[in-house]
């Protein structure tokens, strides 16, 4: 089966929240296979756990980052994604919305 879905660091951390979407978890679930994450979404997340203090949440936050790159597939970032992304921005930029870095 191919990768068709490429998620993002708030599907990912879906599982975390107080009240997760059971929906978005199901379908987490159901598409396991077709699903991957780029290797920006890993800086996200590392970065995120990094930043938190030492506490039960931050290590029971990293168990799930752990868990979550042995899960998925993890696509680097290309010259030809690099290339997509520069052309997206300035896109978006000269209609007004400009994402940030990473959201591209």
């Amino acid at each position: 089966m191919s990768l068709v879905y490429l998620l993002g660091t708030n599907t990912i951390s879906e599982h975390l929240k107080a009240k997760p979407n059971i929906q978005v978890i199901e379908n987490i679930e159901r598409f396991h296979a077709q699903i991957a994450i780029a290797a920006f979404v890993v800086y996200e997340l590392v970065r995120g756990v990094e930043l938190l203090p030492d506490s039960s949440k931050r290590l029971k936050i990293k168990d799930y980052l752990e868990s979550v790159l042995l899960m998925f597939p993890i696509l680097p970032y290309t010259e030809t994604a690099a290339n997509w992304q520069g052309q997206t921005a300035a896109r978006l930029q000269l209609l007004g919305k400009t994402p940030p870095f990473v959201d591209t």
